[in-house]
């Protein structure tokens, strides 16, 4: 709420300024930005610990079909956080490189849940 109570009441009807200060905001380079990233990080990282636990429970307990997920998984977190608290020193992919690792961790464990259910 902040960010857009900032971002259209200070400016007016200039969408450019308007947009220039919305993405300043939510960047990595302001704290609201970063203390957003980690909520959505640690969000992220809760959901795809889950899925890697259900692929365990569907598998019955078996460890061997969780490596891959749970591997994928700790680089992640190690990713996101990283990228956090780096903030605008962040390399350009990094952000991105968290988002597709998140989305290769759900892929594989919705593949594996999906072979597992008879």
């Amino acid at each position: 709420m902040t960010v857009n109570v900032r971002t259209f009441l200070s400016d007016g009807r200039d969408l450019g300024a308007a947009k220039s200060i919305f993405l300043s905001l939510n960047g990595l380079g302001d704290p609201i930005g970063v203390a957003k990233f980690v909520i959505y990080v640690t969000q992220s990282l809760i959901s795809d610990g889950f899925m890697v636990y259900r692929v365990y429970v569907v598998w019955d307990r078996s460890w061997r079909v969780i490596v891959v997920p749970t591997l994928i998984l700790f680089a992640d977190i190690v990713l996101g956080y990283v990228t956090s608290f780096l903030g605008s020193k962040t390399p350009a992919g990094c952000v991105n490189a968290f988002f597709v690792m998140s989305f290769v961790t759900n892929l594989i464990a919705g593949g594996e849940v999906t072979l597992g259910i008879n």
